[in-house]
């Protein structure tokens, strides 16, 4: 396999959304899949000896946490980036918290795909007007809400406000900006979630 080529896993319960997914990804000739599964458990001996530099994984899995799904696989695979995609109705903040590097709804997956993984793969978090919000609603609840910069929250009330986070970094000195702001949100979230277990 070239070095300029991204392998990615794929990883989702619905077939015909896998397939979807896995054409569109697939569109983008820098994008191999070289891994898919229905549950992460069922990826296989290829992406143990070969990590691919993405792994797509859906949020409700059935009968999972899906935080401790992202977190197993980062500790499985600590050299591969997770990106968390879920349903309308699914909690995208789990996931980034949980140590996921983009989440977005599975119709951003779609219509964005190749985008997404090569930002994702480049260690680039990302993510969606949906997975903001769901981030806000965390932010909002978060029991030292007044610890949390304002800084932070107004960044991630702003995100709610577009379709995803690559809008706001329109040059590379506000998207480092506003991605090392929302870094360091997470990492107090996880910090935050870490001493509650």
């Amino acid at each position: 396999m070239s070095d300029s080529i991204v392998p990615v896993a794929v990883c989702d319960d619905h077939a015909v959304y896998r397939r979807e997914l896995m054409t569109a990804l697939e569109s983008d000739s820098d994008i191999q899949v070289v891994a898919e599964a229905d549950m992460p458990s069922g990826l296989g001996p290829i992406v143990n000896e070969h990590p691919p530099h993405v792994i797509v994984v859906d949020l409700s899995p059935p009968k999972s946490d899906p935080a401790q799904v992202i977190r197993t696989l980062a500790e499985r695979m600590p050299k591969s980036q997770i990106l968390a995609v879920g349903g309308p109705n699914d909690d995208l903040a789990v996931a980034l918290i949980a140590g996921a590097v983009g989440a977005v709804e599975k119709t951003t997956a779609l219509a964005m795909g190749p985008f997404i993984v090569h930002a994702v793969a480049a260690g680039r978090l990302f993510l969606d007007r949906r997975a903001a919000q769901w981030l806000l609603r965390t932010v909002h609840a978060h029991p030292r809400r007044t610890s949390i910069p304002a800084s932070q929250v107004e960044l991630v009330d702003h995100l709610t406000q577009v379709d995803t986070i690559a809008e706001l970094g329109r040059d590379s000195f506000s998207g480092a900006k506003n991605e090392r702001e929302l870094v360091a949100l997470l990492g107090s979230l996880r910090a935050r979630r870490a001493s509650d277990s």
